[in-house]
């Protein structure tokens, strides 16, 4: 799962799962990893601060569940700011 918060206030921007609900799946492995899909910064992303965060689960979560993943299911998390200019 990862979506994207302004920092100053306002609609939440999801990544994964995407429109159509597809989350991205992850192998089990010992080592880096890099997923088979990436992310287009598009018009939504305003000038500005955003909080994006990153959840690595068990299992495939709603949104809802993502925010606040049940316990037991939360395997990785990492929250990081990114700036984005025109």
């Amino acid at each position: 799962m990862a979506w994207a918060d302004p920092a100053n206030g306002g609609e939440r921007i999801w990544y994964l799962p995407t429109g159509d609900g597809t989350a991205a799946a992850v192998s089990a492995a010992g080592s880096l990893q890099t997923l088979s899909r990436g992310v287009r910064l598009g018009p939504e992303h305003a000038p500005g601060r955003y909080v994006v965060h990153l959840v690595l689960a068990r299992r495939a979560l709603s949104r809802v569940e993502a925010v606040a993943p049940p316990a037991g299911d939360l395997l990785a998390s990492s929250t990081v700011t990114v700036q984005v200019v025109q």
